[in-house]
């Protein structure tokens, strides 16, 4: 009997309780602020909002309750709104906010029986010494492109910089987040950096670069692109060229959305930038099929010792893309030589000498006959340059001196001059001049202490 007892008094205390409960919203009010940039008035979205209770509010620097207890949290919206319901009237409270680049603010309110107080916050921006610029994007593709921002600072150096993307068009608040790398590719008193993103849907896209240090974040101003979904293509070079055919080459970088429907090239003896809209007599359209990225072409009826231009097309329902122009020449090239076609030089296989002082050089160059070819000679210091850079592609370079054909100074002695002229190192790349020989006052040319080195000879393309 008595269990039945406590039991039914058990409920009844929790039914009381439950009715002082459902009578609770009588005795509550509400909280609602919006959180703006007190120097713009731009209102900020996703900040941290906490609402709690506190003993005693401490005047310092700053407005800080102390011991705080926390009674909820939330984020601030897209218009920098924030709202806490039910909340009990009578009491004090404080709001605090805290956002990444701001600093923390409080805010004192007390809630009436009923009302909405009002909890407007102005935040206040982190002097983090610091300057931050947002470049303009390049290499913008078909679903790609490259972000391009700056930063300077006169005190803490950023640990962390990089760049928030959004389809909407303040980045800065919920943007997608990406770091960055240095731009080594440029040199000035200020830190370039770059970074690429792939993987983009069609639509307008809003960028903005940041840099972040030990004080906070610094951003910098807001800039738009387009990405277009079009394809994009690339033409490679031309291979198996011959007197009067080729194999014409390209790649599919991005598909398109929606995916082309049409792929090709087109090439021209006439236009250096040929369209499958040109006149079929000057341009020669070559639709290829199939569905793999890279994709190849065989050409005949070529005119011997003739300069083409190609293009890699592509056709979507959006209309058609061009890859760069490439050109080449039909014709005929040897199996020891090799054709650098973007920098109009033939360049023999092999090392004509591996030790020749600069005048036989000259005539080894000049007498050589390889690929049936009678005009080879000393490259330039320029051409050395380039052939150092492809020494990979041309093959068969030592990691030591070539002979260029291009004169550094003379000495004028009392009865003699000396000749000296460039050469290149092949471990490294650098220049620098060697002796080549003397030339004396009654005529006579020696090269008894000139420098003897290696030698390659080139060729310039008709």
């Amino acid at each position: 009997m008595n269990k039945i007892f406590y039991f039914a008094m058990a409920t009844a205390f929790l039914c009381g309780c439950s009715k002082d409960k459902e009578e609770d919203p009588e005795k509550m009010g509400s909280i609602y602020g919006v959180v703006t940039d007190k120097a713009t008035g731009e209102s900020i979205n996703a900040a941290s909002v906490e609402l709690g209770t506190y003993d005693l509010w401490i005047q310092i620097s700053s407005n800080i309750p102390r011991n705080p207890i926390v009674l909820k949290r939330t984020v601030t919206g897209s218009e920098g709104q924030y709202e806490f319901q039910e909340v009990d009237a009578g009491d004090l409270y404080y709001v605090k906010i805290s956002t990444e680049g701001y600093e923390e603010q409080y805010y004192r309110l007390s809630v009436q029986l009923g009302k909405t107080a009002k909890g407007d916050i102005q935040m206040e921006k982190i002097n983090t010494y610091m300057t931050v610029r947002t470049l303009d994007v390049t290499d913008i593709g078909g679903n790609s492109a490259t972000l391009n921002g700056i930063y300077d600072y006169t005190s803490s150096a950023p640990n962390e910089y990089g760049f928030l993307y959004a389809t909407q068009s303040n980045p800065s608040n919920g943007g997608t987040r990406v770091t960055a790398s240095l731009n080594t590719a440029t040199s000035n008193s200020y830190h370039d950096f770059i970074k690429t993103i792939t993987d983009l849907p069609a639509t307008t896209y809003y960028v903005q670069a940041y840099a972040k240090n030990s004080r906070g974040t610094e951003y910098g101003e807001v800039r738009s692109f387009i990405i277009s979904g079009m394809p994009t293509v690339s033409t490679l070079a031309a291979t198996n060229v011959t007197a009067n055919a080729a194999t014409l080459n390209g790649e599919i970088e991005f598909q398109g959305d929606p995916t082309y429907t049409e792929k090709g090239f087109v090439y021209s003896n006439t236009f250096q930038n040929p369209t499958i809209e040109d006149d079929a007599s000057a341009t020669i359209k070559k639709t290829v099929s199939g569905t793999s990225t890279e994709f190849s072409a065989n050409v005949t009826g070529l005119t011997t010792n003739t300069t083409y231009y190609v293009r890699a097309y592509v056709i979507s329902s959006k209309g058609t893309v061009y890859g760069e122009s490439v050109s080449f020449v039909a014709m005929y090239v040897p199996d020891d030589v090799v054709v650098l076609l973007s920098d109009g030089l033939m360049v023999q296989k092999v090392d004509i000498s591996s030790s020749a002082t600069w005048k036989t050089a000259q005539t080894l160059c000049e007498t050589s006959t390889v690929g049936g070819k009678t005009d080879w000679r000393l490259p330039t210091i320029s051409e050395l340059t380039v052939l150092y850079n492809k020494r990979n592609t041309i093959g068969g370079f030592t990691a030591t001196y070539y002979w260029s054909g291009t004169q550094d100074h003379i000495y004028n002695g009392s009865s003699y001059i000396e000749y000296y002229y460039k050469n290149c190192h092949f471990a490294d790349g650098s220049t620098s001049y060697s002796k080549a020989y003397i030339l004396y006052n009654n005529g006579r040319i020696s090269e008894s202490d000139g420098s003897k080195i290696r030698v390659r000879a080139v060729r310039t393309l008709p």
